[in-house]
């Protein structure tokens, strides 16, 4: 085990390459060379956040799990392809054009960074409906890390930036008519998706589309229809994939297809697909959505990244140090206040030796832990799925497992198994709410009272704040309502913010609104949910979408103006819960409806 986060990314490589039995070669080749991955997988050297990212991807890991708290540059750089994305996403042509041509003169001069702008420009021309132009562009920046893609048979590792070029590349072939070479392109991704055993946040940005693609193919009688039957069982495997994410990726169009593909297939599940995909057209025809969002999301989205200067200087204020003290003999105290005030990106050393003397001891390459195996990865997934299912009993083993292999002499892993350890107590009946809230306070490394100071929190020092918060709920403290405003105000207090980082504005905005509907505020509270829905609508997500849905309805039970309208949304609800298998939420939705079915 890793005793430090500097060589944990490079264990983290090996361990996936090695059980994925992939060569250096599978993995680098196109946008590295074999010394330089050596360096990396053997923590000599950190590289570009675009390397280590799309590294990551390749060999099947949730790109995420490098880290999201980046150099100035590099966090400079990812807002301004957001911007970008965010163009093409309103339609505006002309803005996304001057971004790029803003971008490309400030990044364009390495091969990651040229390469965006080469599919930006390709996604641009087919906007323009400039098919030819496209598909060109398309096919040059795929090989600018896939050079060799034109003899490509099989694919061992791949992104899930290159996964969609493919994808779109397959789709203007088909379009033009090319119905083998688009054929070709979908079997040979469906092919890696079935085989590949890559995490199943990869396959939730690929496999949708995939599927949707070849069968779009096969529906128009371009294809022999007996592929329905192993075209069935690839729907069924995207279908889990979204579902084990809880994504909404190309959710209709696929259930479109398998309430076909089911009539000759599996017959028994018709029912369940027609409530599932009337329900997801419910929740999209509401929200104004006509088309499959995530089709304009092909990098980046929602992954939260975070500026590490700022990081620095808010824990270094959280402690009350100095510049001069928290720079010591590490760094020049001129160095640091450069840093600080962003006139300069600090090292990957500087960056990991300031945050270790702050107590954020691997939190440079942390998602919510730091681990340098993947099965503590899934583990953590596993652990949360239980905590929403309240499946206490599975939970226990699997927190054993995990705590188990976490290195504790990473602080952020204590907290998360200190968490841990409070949420278990709590589920067997052993704390109060008064004793879980005070405990939770102890976990943080600063006072509850301080916590809107702080724009920058971890992603388990949210979690730790969402807990205290729910608990003070229960305890109907509702004298400091306010400071939920400035929380959710620091976490995200703008639209592109909002869905930069969706996974923690989810969370804290579902639990805001029902604090806001518990004390009366029930104005405040739909505002909140309304816009919480609207997230989850623009990101395809479900994590929170029930509980924000239901909000709502709970609200106007309260006013006594109860409406078609909430049974609609709380029909809506109760299909995504069912769709996760969430039990205890399905009941208590079931019989809300069931109470009220004469509207």
């Amino acid at each position: 085990m890793c005793d430090s986060d500097k060589g944990y990314f490079g264990w983290l490589l090996k361990y996936e390459r090695e059980r994925r039995s992939l060569s250096v070669n599978d993995i680098c080749e196109g946008i590295c060379s074999k010394g330089i991955y050596n360096k990396l997988e053997n923590g000599v050297t950190s590289g570009s956040t675009h390397l280590i990212r799309t590294l990551f991807q390749r060999v099947g890991i949730n790109a995420d799990r490098c880290g999201i708290y980046l150099k100035l540059d590099e966090f400079r750089e990812l807002s301004d392809r957001q911007n970008i994305l965010e163009g093409l996403h309103s339609g505006d042509v002309c803005a996304a054009k001057k971004l790029l041509e803003i971008y490309e003169v400030q990044y364009g001069n390495n091969c990651f960074s040229a390469q965006f702008c080469t599919y930006m420009r390709a996604r641009l021309a087919q906007l323009e409906a400039d098919d030819e132009s496209a598909i060109l562009l398309y096919n040059r920046a795929l090989k600018a890390t896939m050079p060799d893609y034109d003899n490509i048979k099989v694919v061992k590792c791949i992104s899930v930036y290159e996964a969609f070029m493919m994808l779109n590349i397959a789709g203007l072939e088909y379009k033009r008519g090319h119905i083998a070479k688009a054929e070709e392109i979908y079997a040979i991704l469906l092919d890696y998706c079935h085989s590949s055993n890559a995490e199943s946040w990869n396959m939730a940005c690929i496999y949708p589309k995939a599927v949707c693609g070849m069968l779009d193919i096969i529906a128009s009688g371009r294809a022999h229809r007996d592929e329905y039957s192993r075209m069935y069982q690839h729907a069924l495997a995207a279908l889990s994939v979204l579902k084990e994410t809880s994504r909404l990726h190309y959710i209709r169009p696929l259930l479109r297809y398998m309430l076909v593909l089911a009539q000759d297939n599996d017959k028994g599940r018709l029912e369940e697909y027609e409530e599932l995909l009337e329900g997801c057209e419910c929740f999209f025809k509401m929200q104004g959505h006509d088309y499959e969002l995530f089709e304009w999301y092909p990098y980046y989205i929602d992954c939260g990244f975070c500026l590490v200067n700022d990081l620095i200087n808010e824990r270094r204020i959280m402690h009350g140090m100095t510049i001069e003290e928290l720079a010591g003999t590490g760094c020049s105290a001129r160095n640091l206040q450069r840093i600080i005030m962003k006139q300069v990106s600090p090292s990957c050393r500087t960056s990991r030796m300031l945050l270790d003397k702050l107590g954020l001891k691997g939190a440079l390459r942390s998602d919510v832990i730091v681990a340098d195996n993947i099965r503590a990865y899934k583990l953590w997934d596993e652990l949360v799925e239980c905590e929403i299912k309240k499946d206490y009993e599975r939970k226990k083993i699997v927190s054993d497992n995990l705590c188990k292999i976490l290195n504790k002499s990473m602080q952020l892993n204590c907290m998360v198994i200190g968490f841990e350890k409070i949420l278990a107590e709590a589920a067997e009946g052993g704390l109060t709410y008064e004793e879980i809230a005070k405990r939770c306070e102890e976990l943080l490394p600063f006072k509850m009272s301080d916590a809107t100071k702080y724009k920058i929190l971890l992603p388990i020092e949210r979690m730790i704040i969402k807990k205290y918060i729910s608990c003070m709920d229960r305890l109907k403290r509702y004298d400091n309502l306010d400071v939920l405003d400035t929380l959710l105000s620091n976490c995200a207090d703008n639209d592109l913010d909002r869905k930069r980082y969706a996974r923690d504005y989810e969370s804290f905005i579902s639990c805001f609104a029902s604090c806001w509907g518990n004390a009366g505020e029930y104005d405040k509270s739909d505002e909140l949910a309304k816009t919480g829905i609207r997230v989850e609508a623009e990101c395809e997500r479900m994590h929170s979408l029930a509980s924000l849905l239901y909000c709502m309805v709970w609200n106007n039970g309260q006013r006594g103006n109860i409406t078609s309208q909430d049974m609609t949304m709380c029909k809506m609800a109760y299909v995504f819960e069912k769709y996760k298998n969430n039990t205890s939420k399905m009941e208590f939705l079931k019989r809300w409806i069931d109470n009220h079915n004469y509207l």
